[in-house]
């Protein structure tokens, strides 16, 4: 019937292309904010600075009251990265 006008027309697409200019600036202002994102999305750790090397899972442990005859001793043992 009649041709839209351009106004028209960006206001159509408007919704779309916010949405993905959304998402980028999202992405962008989180790398900025985290810039280790590949880190926390893999393997849950989120932190301020990359690591330099391969990551290395160390423990660490302690025993308390570890006696014969005793039912109250404590092995505590905790996983560092």
């Amino acid at each position: 019937m009649f041709e839209p006008s351009v106004w028209q027309r960006l206001r159509r697409g408007g919704g779309p292309a916010m949405g993905i200019f959304a998402v980028m600036v999202a992405a962008i202002g989180l790398c900025i904010g985290y810039p280790c994102v590949w880190l926390g999305l893999v393997h849950g750790i989120w932190t301020d600075r990359c690591p330099t090397g391969d990551l290395r899972l160390d423990v660490e442990a302690r025993a308390d009251g570890l006696l014969r005859g005793l039912e109250d001793g404590r092995l505590t043992v905790r996983p560092r990265a």
